[in-house]
């Protein structure tokens, strides 16, 4: 079962890895969303936890 369902029920998105396209919180908004799933991947992969992965992304 996936830890986030609602997340897991998206429809794929191409990925960002560049910095927020603006300085603001809207721009880092938007960044984080792009984001979320590889960082939440990457953290997963080296916890044995997963709702501790969900902590640190967050």
């Amino acid at each position: 079962m996936p830890l986030i369902p609602e997340r897991a029920a998206a429809a794929r998105r191409p990925t960002s890895r560049a910095a927020p396209p603006r300085p603001d919180a809207a721009g880092f908004a938007l960044f984080y969303e792009e984001n979320f799933d590889a960082v939440l991947g990457f953290v997963t992969r080296r916890t044995a936890c997963p709702q501790v992965a969900a902590d640190l992304t967050a």
